[in-house]
């Protein structure tokens, strides 16, 4: 059964490359990547923000509700941290959960 998904495999993984190099997409640069992570760092930082604001109200509708989102957030930040530490990688040494 394996062997019948491998030619399928091969194909998508030949239309990727194929369909990158036409439309000459590539890794964006580490400054790139800087620039994104700041961006992403405002971003979360704004919905710790948001949620700090309606935290009574989330309270009321859920207790565990404004946890979750703190939470959220601040695996948000590690996460941000991981990339700017170890570049642009699927391996963190931070984040053994998201191994």
């Amino acid at each position: 059964m394996r062997r019948r998904g491998l030619p399928a495999l091969l194909l998508l993984s030949i239309s990727v490359v194929r369909a990158f190099s036409q439309t000459g997409m590539s890794m964006p640069s580490n400054d790139e990547i800087l620039e994104l992570l700041a961006k992403a760092e405002q971003k979360v930082s704004g919905f710790e923000n948001a949620v700090k604001g309606v935290r009574p109200d989330l309270d009321k509708a859920d207790p565990e509700l404004s946890k979750k989102y703190v939470d959220a957030g601040a695996a948000a930040h590690v996460i941000i941290l991981s990339i700017r530490k170890n570049g642009p990688s699927a391996y963190s040494r931070e984040c053994p959960e998201f191994r």
